[in-house]
């Protein structure tokens, strides 16, 4: 799975994804293995002007055990 925003604010990416993993224990983080943008604690950040381009945030969250959520 692959969250994907086209926002800067911290409640609608990593504190929304650290709620979501909370909630969800059988999900982890896969690191996204990239040069592009700013690691986050969860997640990948491109700000405003970075690469030409407008901001965005990047995550990879995964179930460990096949589970797919609805």
């Amino acid at each position: 799975m692959v969250y994907v925003t086209c926002s800067i604010f911290p409640e609608e990416n990593t504190q929304l994804l650290h709620r979501f993993l909370a909630d969800y224990p059988d999900a982890q983080e896969e690191k996204i293995q990239a040069d592009w943008g700013l690691s986050c604690d969860i997640g990948r950040q491109i700000l405003p002007g970075m690469h030409n381009m407008d901001g965005f945030y990047f995550a990879n969250p995964n179930p460990i055990t096949g589970f797919y959520y609805t």
